[in-house]
Formats: C-alpha cells, structure tokens, sequence
C-alpha cells in the first residue's frame, strides 16, 4: 500500500507560528484546541503528555502536518495505535480537521460508539479503528467518506447490519470489519466495489446467501467470509474472480455443489470450504487450480471419487477430504503432488490399496486414511517419508505384515494401524522410532514376541498391543518407557517366567489384577508414580521369591494383606502416597530381611506392632502422615541398623523409650505433630550420628539433657511447642554445625549461653514465648548466615546484639515483647532481604527509621510501644513493598510525613496514642490497598478530607481522640467494606450524614463526644449488622430506630442528647 504522504514535514514552533498570519495561525490552533479537548476527556491523558497548548500540534505525538505554498500548515495524519487510549470517539470535533487523510486508532481501548460526525472527514483515505472496544452500529454516514482506500473495523464489539451506504466506497481496496457482531445479509451494492482486492467479514453472524453481485469484484485477492451463518450455493459469478488467491468460506450452512467454474481461479492458492453442507463431486476443472497449496474440503457430503486430474496441483501442500463420502480408490497420480505434508481421507469410503506411489511424497508429515475400505498391505515404500509424523490407518482392511521399513520414519510420533489385518512379527527396526509417543497395534493377527528395542521408544505415552497372538516375555528393556498409560493386563499372569516388572512413573490406571499369584519368580515389582487403584491383592503372598515391592504415589485403598507374611525375602516395602487403611498387620514382623519400610501418607490406623523386634536389618522406618496410636515399643531398641525414624503427624501416645540410645547409626529422628510425653531420655547424647531431631508440637517435660552435647553432627534441633522446663544447656554450644534451633513455645527460663557464639552456621534462631531473661551474647549471631531471628515474648534485657548487623541475609526479626534498650541503629545494617521485623513493647529509644528505610523488601514493620521519634521518617515512604506499618504508642511528634502516600501497597498502618500534629495528608488518598487506618489518640486538626473515598478497601477507620473538626465527609457512606468506624472525642459538627447508612456490612460505630445535632437518621435502621454504637455527648435528637442495636444498647450510648 503506498502512503499517501512520503514524510513528516517539520513545521516552525509553535511561538513561530504567531508570526504567520492570522489565519494560518488560526486554523492550525483550532485543530490543536479539537485534539486537546479530546485529550482531556479521555482516561490516559498521560500517554498524550507531548499534547500541550505550548507547542505546536505538528510536533505532537502521532501527529503529522503539512504546508502550502503559503506556509500554511494543517494536520494531515492522526496516528496513535497501540497506545492503551482508554475514551471515547464521539467527544472528537471531526469537523475541525478537514484536512485529515489517515486517521489510525487501532490497538487502543477506545469504547463508545462510531459517530456519524466522522462523515466531516471528507478527504479521508485511510480509517482504522480495529482492535478496540467500540459497540454500537456502523453509521450510515460512513459511506459518505468517498476517497476512503482502507477502512478497517475489525475486532470490536460492533452490532447490527453492514449499511447499504457502503456501495459509494468506489475507491475502497481493504475492507475488514471481522470479529465483531454483525447480522444480516452480505449488501448486493458490494458488488460496486471494483476496487476491492481484500474483503473480510469472517467471525460475526451474517445470514443469506453469498450476493451474486460477488462477480463483480474482478481485483479482489481474498475474500474470507468463515464462522458465519451463510447459506445458499457458491455463486458461478465467481468465474470472474480470476485474481483470487484465499477463498474462505468454511464453518456456514452453504449448500449445493462446488461450481466448475471454480477452475477459473487460476491464481487460487487457499480454497476451505470445510465445515458445510455441501454436496456432489469434486469438479474435474480443478485441474487448472496449478498454484494451490491448500485445499480443505472437509466435514462436508461431497461424494463421487477423487479425480484423477489432482495430479495437475503441483503445489499442493495440505489436502483433507476427511469426514464427507468419498469412494474409490486413491489415484496413482498423487505421485506428482511431491510437495504435500498433509493428507487427509479419513472417515469416507475410500477402497483399494494405498498408491506404491505414496513413497513420492517425501515432504508427507502427516497421513492420516484411518475408517475407510481400505485392502491391501502397507507399501515397503513408506520408508521413504521420512518427515512423517502421524501414520494413522487404524480402522481399515489392510493386510499383510508391518514392514522393516517403517523404521526409517525417524520423526513418527503417532503410529495407528490398530482395527486391521495385519500379521507377522514387530520389525526389530522400531528401535529408531524415539520420537514415537502413540504405539497402536490392538485388535490384529499379529504374532512373534515383543522385540527388545522397544526400551528405545523413551518417548512412548501409550502402547496398546491388545488383541493379538504375540508371544514370549516382557523384555527387561520394557523399563526405559517412563511415559505409559491404561491398566495392567490380566494377562501379565501368564508371563510366569518373569523375574523383574517395572511400569513405574507412567499415567496407568485400574487395579493390580489377581492373575499376579502366577509369578512366583517375580523378585522386582514397580508401579509407583501412576494413578493405580484398587486394594493389593491378597495373592502378593505367592510372589515369595520377592525382593522389592513399590506401590507409592498411586491411589490405592484397602489394607495391607496378611499374606505378606510369605515374603521372607523382601528388603524394600513402598507403599508411600496412596489410601491405604486399616493397622500394619502382625505379620510383619516376618520380614526378616526387610531394609526400607514406607507406608507414609496413608490412612493407617491402629498401633506400631511389638514383634517387629524381627526386623533387626531395617535401616528406614517411614510411618508418618497417618492416625497411627498407641506409644513407640519400647523394642525399637533393637534396630540396631536404623538410619530414619519418622513417625510425625500421627496420634502416638507415651515417653520416648530409654532404649533409643542403641539407635547409634540413626541419622533422623522425626516425632514431631504425635501426643508423646514424658522427659526426653538422656541416652540420646548416644545417638552420635544424628542430623536432624524433631520432636516438636507434642507434650514433652522436664529438661533439655546436658548429653545433647554430644551430637556433635546435629544440624536441625527442634523441641518446639512442648512443655520443657529448665535453662538451656551450655552443652548445646557444641553443636557448631547446626542451622535450625528451635525451642519456641516451652517454659525455659535463664540465660542465653555464652556459647552460643559458637553457633556460627545458625539460620534459624526461634526462642519465641519463653520466659527467658538476661543479656543477650553481643556475637549471638557473629556467623552472619542468620536469616530468621524470633526471640520475642520473653523478658530479655539491654541492647540487640550488635552481631546482627553483619547478618546481610536476614529475612525475619521479631523481639517483641522483652526489655530491649539502647540505639537499633547499632544492631542494623542494611538488610536487602529483610520482609518482617517487630521490635514493639520494648524499651528502645533514638529514632532508627532511616536504618530500616533501606530495606527495600520489608512488608512488615512494627515498632510500637518503645521510645522513637519520628524525626525523619521520610525514608518509610521510600519501601514499596510495606504492607503492614505499627508504630503506634510512642512519643512522636510533629506532623504525619506526605511521603506515607507512596506506600502503595499498604493495607494495615497504626499511628495512634502518639503526639502527631497538623492534618491528615491528602496524599493517603493513593493509598488503594489500605484496610485499616488508625491515627486515633494524636492532636491532628482540620477536617476528615473528603478523598477517603479513594480507599474503597478500607475495613476499619479510627480517628478517635483527636482535633479534627468540621462535618462528617458523606463520602465515608461509599465504603461498602467498612466495618469499624471510630471518630469519637473530636470536634465534628452538623448532621450525621444519611449516607452512613450505605454502610451495610458496619459492626461498630462510634461518634461520641464531638458536636453532632439534629437527628438519628431514619435509614440507620436497614444496618442490620451493627452490634456495636455509641452517639454519646453530643446534641442529637429525635427517636431512637427500631432496630436490634438501637434496641439493646445501654443508655450510655445516648447520654448527654
């Protein structure tokens, strides 16, 4: 398309312009005026910022301009597509740009309607407003704009039916109005339009036939008219269509036949006319379409065979015929369609033998004949098409055996020969289809054994041999394929030979069948990672020879068999990640040779067994996870090999046997989330090799043992939400490796140990809720590795470590709660990683903020109730991610900083029971996120500013005990989410606005003490949920609402009225 202006021509500034003369000026100032008052009716005046009455339209975005001979400039092209314009085009003065020749809005969010006023823009040549949201009718007085070459509408939301005005577009050559809502009929007066090379009306819901105007359009190149609801034939004025290129008319209700003038189309490259009802045959005049590349007539009634005269589309690439009724054979001269990819005949009638000639095509990917007549063997010329990718001819008659040369199709992903007559063996050559992921052989005569090279299919999802006479084992190779699905063959029972079966970490499904009881031989068995399900069968108990058994990660239910009292030779036993129900049966204790035992995450009941004093040899012993009880046998002191104890998450009573301490190779130890009690025994100082020790969330007494010490490998001690009593153990500082200390919710008392400075790899330190006191080690965290520190809720004393400051990985810091003094600034250094800190109710003092405002990604930050100042506390406003801000009880001063109005992700922010002064800043009107504001108890003055509308999320809004004055904003009604409003103890005068009353979902309201009048209004009765309100001390009169808070509300709620 050749532009209608070569360049932007530059134009003088626009204080040179008042040198031109008056008219000049003024024109060119009338057009910026129209523009600039478009502008500022918009809703993203900000994308337009370079439109400003200080420079020269001509130097505006999107803007361009032309001169006269004279000098006289004026706005030719208004281009600004894919700016994210969010407005309206109605508000445009289209009169004042006379001049204007493309006007391009496309890609925005412009909504409203088309105006008929853009009929002003008579010199128009290009309109496009496509990719928006405009609704509405196409006015009629578009077809007024004569010169118009290009109009696009496309992709909008545009109703009703295209004008009959559009016949006066005589220049038009681009017409694309798809993707919208149209109805009705295609106008005849198209027909008009000799100009047109592109006509698109695809995706709306037009009716009626194709015009027979339609042959009018001599230069069209594409017409696409797809996803309507014509009907009626193709038209045979489309012989005169001889430039046509795309013809798309697919997913109608067109009928009749395909017209043989369609030969006429010589330049024809796409023809899809799939998806109607058309009938009859395939015209012979296709012969002369020489240049088509796709042709799709599919899901349509044509009958008749194909013509022999397909040879003659040279070009052809993508063919599909698919689901009509076309019979006969598939012609040989299909040998000349060499650059085809894709052939498609499924589902018709097509008999005869697939073409020797079909090895020609060796840009074939996909080939697809399935349900069809089709006789005769697969030809050995199949080798050829090496970019196949989908072989389906499944669903036919064919016979013979599957050639050797199907392993030359090194790029086959989809194989379907299934529902024929095939016979012979798998060639050995599938070893090079490792690309293939469907395998479909079932329901044939084929025979010989499963070939080991299918391990090499590693990519194979679904292998179906089903119905066959093959014979022979599962080779072992059968493991490499980790992607298969369906159930387990009851046939695997005849496979009584088989020693190892492995279809783990596949998508199978159905149940472990009962025909297992026949491999005796069996001493592998993995299933785990599929969706199997069902019970394990009780004949598992034949299978004696077995050694590891692996059913984790399916959905099995039911419990575990008594038979398994037979497999004396099991050392692995997975049943992890299932349903499985009822107790672990006594039986157990008969599998002497058992290593590993897993039944975690089930559903198993009932108690550990005593006699599993047998499995002296286990060295893992999962359990966790289930509703086991009872209490740990005290013979868990024989499993002398054990390396993994993990019982948590279950409902185990009872002390920690004393025998634990023989457990000297135990590397885990995890009871934690169970009911056990009692002290924790002191032979654990002999489990030497212990890494990780959990017993957390139980009831646990009495002291930490001073032989802890001697776990000199421990890296995780977790004691936590117990009831231990006593001092920590100054042994525990020998620990040096460990990085998880964990004894929060106890009743420690005492010191911190000096040698925790010994703890070098700590990260996580949790103290937290004891009643430990003192002076905390000033290298308590000289490591620098700490990330998470929680020590509050105790009655700790002096100054924060000053370790800490080199802890530049520090993530969590809570010390609430003690008697902390001195200057934070010492302790803090800049913690880019730093998301929560609370150090409120201590006794800190010196302002600290500007430290913490260096941590970016803090979204927590409390500090109330200490000693700080808030000089300086700009840099708050500074941590874009803050969420939740407390700083309230302390002995701040001064005026609330503008720059809390950047924090945009606030939700929470407590400023009350401080000295702050001035007014409330108007910059909190950006805060969106905000929920709860409490600025209550200060010496704030002025009125509650009316932008607290802005806050729409708001919940929760105390202003209490201060000097604000002035009326209640009526604002406050419009939000809906508040519950807690408290604007009690100010100065406020009027009435109580009605709109209060809009507050439906409000619990507590309080207005007392201030200088309210006149009366309770009516509406407060619809405000069904308020339990709590308190008007005292003011000077309200009037009766009192018929409502249950009113009703029930003691009368001090309405003294002093």
């Amino acid at each position: 398309m050749e532009p209608l202006i070569a360049g932007k021509i530059s134009s003088p500034s626009f204080k040179d312009h008042m040198l031109l003369d008056n008219h000049a000026a003024s024109k060119i100032e009338s057009q910026g005026r129209a523009l600039l008052q478009w502008k500022a009716a918009i809703e993203t005046q900000e994308l337009l910022n370079t439109w400003t009455s200080k420079t020269s339209p001509c130097n505006w975005t999107g803007i361009t301009c032309r001169n006269d001979g004279h000098l006289m400039p004026t706005i030719t092209k208004v281009q600004l597509e894919q700016l994210g314009l969010e407005g309206k085009l109605e508000i445009l003065n289209f009169s004042a740009l006379p001049s204007l020749k493309v006007l391009d809005l496309s890609d925005n969010h412009l909504h409203g309607y088309i105006p008929a006023t853009i009929s002003a823009l008579s010199k128009l040549a290009i309109l496009d407003l496509s990719n928006n949201n405009l609704t509405g009718v196409i006015p009629s007085e578009l077809g007024n704009l004569t010169r118009l070459k290009t109009l696009w509408l496309f992709e909008n939301q545009i109703s009703g039916s295209i004008p009959p005005s559009f016949g006066k577009l005589l220049n038009l050559n681009w017409l694309t109005i798809s993707r919208n809502f149209l109805v009705g009929p295609i106008p005849l007066v198209f027909g008009n339009l000799t100009k047109l090379n592109f006509l698109y009306l695809w995706r709306n819901n037009l009716t009626d036939s194709i015009p027979c105007t339609i042959g009018n359009l001599v230069n069209l190149i594409e017409f696409d008219i797809s996803d309507n609801h014509i009907t009626g034939p193709i038209p045979h004025g489309i012989a005169n269509l001889t430039k046509l290129e795309t013809f798309h008319i697919f997913n109608n209700s067109i009928n009749g036949s395909i017209p043989s003038e369609i030969g006429n189309l010589v330049n024809l490259r796409d023809f899809s006319i799939y998806k109607n009802q058309i009938t009859g045959p395939i015209p012979h005049s296709i012969r002369t379409l020489t240049k088509l590349e796709t042709l799709y007539l599919y899901n349509n009634n044509i009958n008749s065979s194909i013509p022999y005269e397909i040879e003659n589309l040279v070009n052809l690439t993508d063919f599909d015929k698919s689901d009509n009724q076309i019979t006969g054979p598939i012609p040989h001269s299909i040998r000349n369609l060499t650059n085809l990819e894709t052939f498609h005949l499924f589902n018709n009638s097509i008999n005869g033998s697939i073409p020797y000639e079909i090895g020609i095509l060796v840009n074939l990917r996909d080939f697809s004949i399935y349900k069809n007549q089709i006789t005769g063997p697969i030809p050995c010329s199949i080798g050829t098409l090496t970019k196949l990718e989908t072989l389906y001819l499944y669903n036919n008659n064919i016979n013979s055996s599957i050639p050797y040369e199907i392993g030359n199709l090194v790029n086959l992903t989809d194989f379907d020969i299934s529902d024929n007559q095939i016979t012979g063996p798998i060639p050995h050559s599938i070893r090079n289809l490792t690309k293939l992921e469907t395998f479909h052989l079932f329901n044939n005569s084929i025979n010989g054994s499963i070939p080991y090279e299918i391990g090499n299919l590693v990519n194979l999802t679904d292998f179906d041999i089903s119905d066959n006479q093959i014979t022979g084992p599962i080779p072992h190779s059968i493991r490499n394929l980790t992607n298969i699905n369906g159930s387990i063959p009851y046939e695997i029972g005849n496979l009584v030979n088989l020693r190892d079966f492995d279809t783990s970490d596949n998508q199978i499904t159905g149940p472990i069948p009962h025909s297992i009881r026949n491999l005796t031989k069996l001493e592998t068995f993995h299933l785990f990672n599929n969706s199997i399900n069902g019970s394990i069968p009780y004949e598992i108990g034949n299978l004696v020879n077995l050694r590891d058994f692996d059913t984790s990660d399916n959905q099995i239910t039911g419990p575990i068999p008594h038979s398994i009292r037979n497999l004396i030779k099991l050392e692995t036993f997975h049943l992890f990640s299932n349903s499985i129900n009822g107790s672990i049966p006594y039986e157990i204790g008969n599998l002497v040779n058992l290593r590993d035992f897993d039944t975690s995450d089930n559903q198993i009941t009932g108690p550990i067994p005593h006699n599993i004093r047998n499995l002296t040899k286990l060295e893992t012993f999962h359990l966790f996870n289930n509703s086991i009880n009872g209490s740990i046998p005290s013979e868990i002191g024989d499993f002398v090999n054990l390396r993994d104890f993990s019982i948590y998450k279950n409902q185990i009573i009872g002390p920690i046997p004393h025998g634990i301490g023989n457990l000297t190779k135990l590397q885990t130890f995890y009871l934690y989330k169970n009911n056990i009690n009692g002290f924790i025994p002191c032979e654990i100082g002999n489990l030497v090799n212990l890494i990780d020790f959990d017993i957390s969330e139980n009831q646990i007494i009495g002291p930490i043992p001073h032989s802890i010490g001697n776990l000199t490998k421990l890296e995780i001690f977790d004691l936590s939400s117990n009831k231990i009593t006593g001092i920590i153990p100054p042994s525990l500082g020998n620990l040096k490796g460990l990085t998880e200390l964990k004894l929060f919710d106890n009743h420690l008392f005492g010191i911190v140990p000096n040698e925790f400075e010994n703890l070098t790899n700590l990260i996580n330190l949790q103290l937290f809720n004891n009643s430990l006191s003192g002076i905390l080690p000033p290298n308590l965290a000289k490591g620098g590795l700490l990330q998470n520190l929680t020590l509050g809720y105790n009655n700790f004393q002096g100054p924060i470590p000053i370790s800490l400051k080199n802890s530049t990985n520090l993530v969590r810091v809570r010390l609430e709660r003690n008697q902390f003094t001195g200057d934070v600034s010492e302790s803090f250094g800049v913690h880019l990683h730093l998301d929560y800190i609370d150090l409120s109710f201590n006794r800190l003092s010196r302002h600290f903020i500007t430290i913490l405002g260096a941590c970016l990604n803090l979204t927590s930050l409390r500090i109330s109730s200490n000693r700080n100042q808030l000089n300086n506390a700009l840099e708050i406003g500074l941590l874009p991610k803050l969420r939740r801000f407390d700083i309230s009880s302390n002995n701040m001063e001064g005026k609330i900083p503008r720059e809390f109005g950047k924090l945009s992700n606030i939700f929470y922010l407590n400023m009350s029971n401080n000295h702050l002064t001035g007014t409330i800043p108007p910059e909190f009107g950006d805060l969106s996120s905000l929920e709860a504001l409490d600025l209550s108890s200060n010496n704030l003055r002025g009125e509650i500013p009316v932008w607290f509308d802005n806050c729409i999320k708001l919940i929760s809004l105390k202003l209490g005990s201060n000097e604000l004055n002035g009326a209640i904003p009526f604002q406050l009604g419009s939000l809906n989410f508040m519950e807690v409003l408290d604007l009690s103890d100010n100065l406020f005068t009027g009435e109580i606005p009605q709109q209060l009353s809009n507050l439906i979902v409000l619990q507590e309201l309080n207005l007392s003490h201030n200088q309210l009048v006149g009366c309770i209004p009516s509406s407060f009765q619809s405000m069904a949920g308020l339990t709590s309100l308190d008007l005292s001390y003011n000077s309200l009169e009037g009766p009192i609402r018929r409502t249950i808070s009113f009703q029930i509300a003691p009368i001090e709620w309405f003294y002093r009225q």
